[in-house]
């Protein structure tokens, strides 16, 4: 059974907010370089802006060496690296137009790989067909359109550029949050890996409402609430977002997210109440837009109650309609007939066979 107590909160360096002191690059020969401390003797980089880290570093490998400058000789050492480093930076940097181009189009077609979920290794087909094309309508650029990289390491990279890129946007919006709700959904895949998808809905001080897929994390084991707190709190930690602003919570119906003493909503109120939240509206199975309008008239009708509105188990317009219509009699034979093709593998492969003979859109099983 899942247990209801929360373990102690492991200290996390990202949140701890380090900066870069400029006394290190003095003492040390470190500079900061995209929020990371470079070595300027050995071009190696440190995990951690922490000064004992640095100094670890400096001491055993570099001491030896360069204790022996000091004053303004050490001042001209230490300016000296940094132009080399400079220099070995802007040959990286530097890019022509033309170069630019072929890269561009090589982020374009891995995103609309990536959107139409086409497998990376297609980039070189496509590859394929644009030299293919630029040999009938224009022989003189096919040699241009041979220069764009789509192998599936360049689209694979491409594609981890554009996710990062995307996630970057959402933080940044995150962090102008006033108020946000989330929803949680747990699904089986097709390979029978539970996927918990987190969703996010926020506005900021202008009222400027963002609703975005937050993270899709896999639950390779169990999936008791635990989990499912383990997997929220690790997604408000990316986002840098506190539970003190957490205003809706929307579930579905399962017990590791609604039971009553150890569910995932337990738990996170718990959380809540602890940063003096006791505000947080839960909502099951309804629209995820509701929670936020119920907070509207809940500010707005306060008078001091901090008792959470609970809604449990709203009917599925599809679970009505099929009660309505008294479709017993047809989804009785067709549950018969799924649980018998997916008995055995037998049945599934001749079912398949049944299915290619009739020349059927659907190949394999699709429910």
């Amino acid at each position: 059974m899942a247990s209801s107590t929360v373990g102690p909160k492991k200290r996390k360096v990202a949140e701890e907010l380090r900066s870069f002191q400029d006394r290190w690059t003095d003492t040390y020969f470190f500079v900061e370089f995209k929020t990371k401390p470079i070595c300027l003797i050995c071009n190696e980089s440190v995990s951690v802006m922490k000064e004992y880290n640095i100094k670890r570093h400096y001491d055993t490998k570099h001491a030896n060496k360069f204790d022996k400058y000091k004053g303004q000789f050490r001042q001209d050492q230490v300016n000296s690296l940094k132009r080399k480093l400079s220099a070995q930076q802007q040959v990286f940097t530097r890019a022509n137009p033309e170069s630019t181009c072929y890269v561009k189009a090589s982020y374009a077609i891995a995103a609309i790989l990536a959107k139409k979920s086409k497998p990376f290794s297609d980039g070189e087909i496509v590859k394929e067909c644009l030299e293919s094309v630029a040999e009938m309508l224009c022989p003189e650029k096919k040699k241009e359109f041979s220069k764009i990289s789509l192998s599936r390491q360049t689209i694979t990279r491409r594609v981890d550029d554009i996710g990062k890129h995307v996630e970057d946007k959402l933080k940044n919006r995150a962090s102008e949050f006033i108020y946000y709700s989330l929803a949680l959904d747990e699904s089986t895949d097709m390979t029978d890996t539970a996927q918990v998808a987190i969703f996010i809905r926020g506005v900021d001080a202008n009222f400027n409402k963002t609703e975005e897929l937050a993270a899709l994390f896999p639950l390779k084991d169990t999936t008791k609430s635990r989990d499912l707190l383990e997997a929220v709190q690790t997604t408000l930690n990316r986002f840098s977002l506190q539970l003190n602003n957490l205003s809706g919570l929307t579930t579905d119906g399962a017990p590791a997210m609604v039971g009553t003493h150890k569910g995932l909503v337990k738990l996170i109120e718990n959380e809540t109440c602890k940063v003096g939240n006791t505000l947080m509206l839960n909502f099951h199975c309804i629209i995820h837009h509701e929670g936020l309008v119920k907070l509207i008239e809940t500010e707005a009708c306060k008078v001091g109650n901090t008792s959470m509105l609970n809604f449990h188990c709203i009917i599925h317009q599809e679970n009505l309609c099929a009660k309505s219509l008294k479709m017993d009699h047809v989804m009785k034979v067709v549950i018969k007939i799924v649980n018998f093709i997916k008995s055995q593998g037998l049945n599934h492969r001749q079912f398949q066979e049944f299915l290619k003979s009739f020349e059927s859109e659907f190949r394999i099983r699709i429910w």
